[in-house]
């Protein structure tokens, strides 16, 4: 299984994260959430199911039963690279062909609802936006867009000859994700299933995709500055050009990305219902 293309998110928790969160590790800009429309906002179409029981922020459900083979409820949930995958993980999103696990969901899910509570209080996810869409409806069309553009990178890993982590990476990101799983304590950990591999996964996926990025607007500099009209173009407006372009790619390798959802994620609402 090739390592940049099939990410592991570990094992399947005790509990699915509904009513939180978005996108991964303060990835992102919030202070455009509430005053204006972007592209991940129309990227969704606004959903409230009357007869969805989402639960309040700070509150986590569980399953009826345990997974076979899962071993988060004795704690010995091990860390594993990307390239390997739990087979009891639930599938909740394909894209291009790669799969991202409720782990991984409940993960991102837990990280950004910190960074929400912190902007705009304990509970802001029926808080109406400018567009008509609520903070937990925006947040849900902004996660998506985030794992969409991580999973699309991490992809072209190989047309742009991006190697894999480095040793030294690899180490470094795995720092990251036990220093992150410290933080929030083994209580929380528990509480809304933020698993360590699924944390180590997002990590790797960042780092993996960011090199992917960075390779992507070096080649375009490289070819633009032999054009003419680039080569004697001042720094910053020519930063500006490549921002340009690598977004014009960027349209373009997303609108023909095959996404499918499961039943999980459409039932997953962010914010209490009523």
């Amino acid at each position: 299984m090739s390592k940049r293309n099939k990410y592991s998110a570990g094992m399947l928790g005790a509990a699915l994260i509904v009513g939180i969160g978005i996108g991964f590790c303060g990835g992102f800009v919030t202070g455009n959430r509430l005053g204006s429309k972007s592209a991940a906002e129309t990227a969704v179409e606004s959903r409230q199911e009357d007869n969805e029981t989402a639960l309040a922020v700070g509150e986590s459900g569980t399953y009826d039963s345990q997974p076979a083979g899962s071993d988060s409820a004795n704690g010995e949930s091990e860390v594993e690279p990307i390239g390997s995958y739990a087979v009891d993980d639930e599938p909740v999103l394909n894209i291009d062909d790669t799969t991202v696990y409720l782990s991984e969901i409940n993960a991102r899910a837990y990280m950004v609802r910190d960074q929400y509570v912190a902007d705009y209080g304990e509970e802001p996810w029926n808080t109406k936006m400018d567009n008509g869409m609520t903070v937990g409806e925006y947040a849900k069309a902004t996660m998506l867009d985030e794992i969409e553009r991580e999973v699309i990178l991490c992809n072209k890993a190989d047309e742009y000859d991006v190697p894999a982590l480095t040793d030294d990476e690899e180490k470094q990101c795995a720092s990251k994700a036990e220093d992150y799983m410290a933080s929030i304590g083994e209580d929380i950990a528990a509480q809304f299933s933020v698993e360590q591999s699924a944390v180590l996964a997002i990590y790797e996926k960042d780092a993996i995709s960011m090199k992917v990025y960075n390779q992507i607007l070096e080649d375009l500099s490289a070819r633009l500055r032999q054009e003419d009209e680039y080569k004697d173009m001042e720094d910053s407006a020519f930063e500006q050009v490549l921002n340009d372009k690598f977004e014009e790619q960027y349209t373009q390798w997303k609108n023909d990305c095959k996404i499918e959802t499961t039943e999980t994620w459409e039932q997953l609402v962010m914010g209490a219902v009523g």
